[in-house]
């Protein structure tokens, strides 16, 4: 599985989420990290996050930044995916 794979599961989850709920409350929020398989494990490789903007860029939108962290060949590594949902 890839950054990206992860970071689109996370954003899919967080869709159907309903929208007055904790996950989707305005703020930072940490997430799981995953394995290599894209299983969440307390070991895991990728280490998930995400941002939400509450009336960005409209009223009643919320803007929802998820962010996927790991080390590749000693590097820190980021990748980040953005959607926007009412």
């Amino acid at each position: 599985v890839t950054a990206n794979e992860v970071g689109e599961q996370t954003l899919e989850r967080l869709l159907v989420v309903v929208a007055g709920s904790a996950p989707l409350s305005a703020g930072h929020h940490d997430g799981p990290t995953y394995n290599n398989d894209g299983v969440p494990a307390a070991d895991g490789i990728f280490s998930t996050s995400w941002d939400v903007e509450v009336d960005v860029p409209i009223p009643s939108v919320r803007r929802v930044t998820v962010e996927v962290r790991w080390r590749d060949y000693g590097r820190d590594r980021t990748v980040k995916l953005t959607t926007l949902r009412s």
